[in-house]
């Protein structure tokens, strides 16, 4: 989201978002972008400074790589050849923190902005994930461990884990076991709407102690093998037995991102605005059909916008 802020008063006064419904990715533009243009346009018809919002569902502000390498993008595209900048900053979004980029103090990371003084309800206090992870096949099997010793589960329920794209486990959820019955197609598409609320791209279930002991040497090989065949249909990326993970055991490759082939919104996102958006062509007498840049492909330097 872009916001213009009124360098009168400091008030926002207008704002465009680009949304993608990705919780993995942000869709910005270019820097070259018609819709950057737009933006710019707008800020110099107004007065006003442009600062960059996006969240981050996975609960961890701290910035990475690409965003970095955006913010430094679209300072240097907001800067004129006269090194009159309207940069105002980035500011990255959580269930009441954030992390803040300004030109003159750099990033501010984790932020209390807990002011309001409300729980947040979207906090699990039973559960603490925050020293869950899930780099490799050890380190999910340690998580898997923890889950078992924490808690203990309806022997009719799947725990999955969810990661984000840093490998934190950002979310568990229960499944009932004939949840895994249906399709591979369907298992990845229930996933994706688990994911977009927990910030992840990869699921993980969990086959519990609990489990284990319910089901009888026969019908537990069933289910490791149900499982071990959606894993290779691309259902979820990996699941854990109770010695090891199906990844691990098989020798298998382990299965796609579950949002795997859905880019269509990073390249086609919807885009609203509080204004009519339009090119001062005085600005850029040469304008470009829109086009839209992943946040994870923001390594090019910015087109060197003259305004």
């Amino acid at each position: 989201r872009y916001v213009l802020i009124s360098k009168e008063n400091g008030m926002i006064n207008e704002q465009l978002s680009i949304t993608s419904y990705m919780p993995n990715k942000c869709a910005v533009s270019a820097p070259d972008s018609s819709t950057l243009k737009e933006v710019i346009t707008r800020a110099e018809e107004t007065d006003s400074l442009v600062a960059i919002v996006h969240n981050h569902p996975s609960g961890n502000i701290e910035q990475s790589k690409e965003d970095e390498l955006l913010t430094k993008s679209l300072e240097e595209s907001l800067t004129n050849t006269s090194g009159e900048s309207r940069f105002a900053g980035h500011i990255i979004l959580d269930h009441g923190t954030f992390n803040l980029y300004t030109a003159n103090k750099g990033w501010q990371a984790k932020i209390d902005w807990n002011h309001y003084g409300n729980d947040d309800q979207l906090v699990n206090k039973d559960f603490k994930l925050s020293d869950l992870r899930a780099d490799d096949t050890t380190m999910l099997f340690n998580a898997a461990q923890k889950i078992n010793d924490v808690n203990n589960w309806n022997d009719d329920f799947v725990p999955v884990m969810f990661s984000n794209a840093g490998n934190d486990v950002t979310g568990i959820k229960l499944y009932d076991k004939s949840f895994f019955d249906k399709s591979a197609a369907e298992i990845r598409s229930s996933f994706r709407s688990s994911g977009i609320e927990a910030g992840a791209i990869r699921a993980f279930p969990v086959i519990t102690k609990a489990l284990e002991n319910k089901l009888s040497g026969s019908d537990m090989m069933l289910f490791e093998d149900k499982l071990k065949n959606l894993v290779m249909e691309n259902a979820f990326t990996d699941a854990v037995l109770p010695d090891s993970t199906v990844v691990a055991k098989y020798d298998i490759k382990p299965g796609f991102d579950i949002y795997a082939g859905l880019n269509s919104k990073i390249n086609n996102p919807d885009i609203k605005s509080t204004w009519k958006p339009h090119i001062n062509t005085d600005l850029f007498p040469q304008t470009e059909q829109p086009k839209v840049d992943s946040c994870k492909n923001t390594k090019k330097k910015a087109a060197g916008i003259e305004w």
